[in-house]
């Protein structure tokens, strides 16, 4: 018996062809014990698969732009003096609510 607290596990083993699977020793002298760490991913038959390096784009979610709140508008106004041109017209066709209330009421 060893006079001092040990891990249970004194040797852990994992092999590249095998990555789901451990082997492991509970002693230096003992036999070699397997166990799978991760259950296999099961695969979709009905998924077509794209080629790698391909993906699929979202349809979107809003035909135009959402408007904001007229208090955001009047800040963007203030901070556009620091924007180039470009940026400038931008912001200042922003589309905002008329009406002055604020997404915090």
């Amino acid at each position: 018996m060893c006079p001092f607290k040990s891990r249970p596990m004194k040797e852990r083993t994992v092999h590249s062809g095998m990555p789901r699977m451990i082997e492991y020793r509970k002693s230096y002298n003992g036999a070699c014990t397997s166990s799978v760490v991760i259950p296999p991913r099961r695969k979709s038959r009905n998924i077509d698969l794209l080629p790698p390096c391909q993906f699929e784009v979202p349809s979107l979610k809003y035909n135009e732009k959402l408007p904001i709140f007229l208090k955001k508008f009047q800040d963007l106004q203030e901070l556009k003096r620091f924007c180039k041109p470009n940026a400038c017209k931008y912001f200042e066709n922003l589309p905002y609510n008329h009406t002055t209330e604020d997404e915090d009421a």
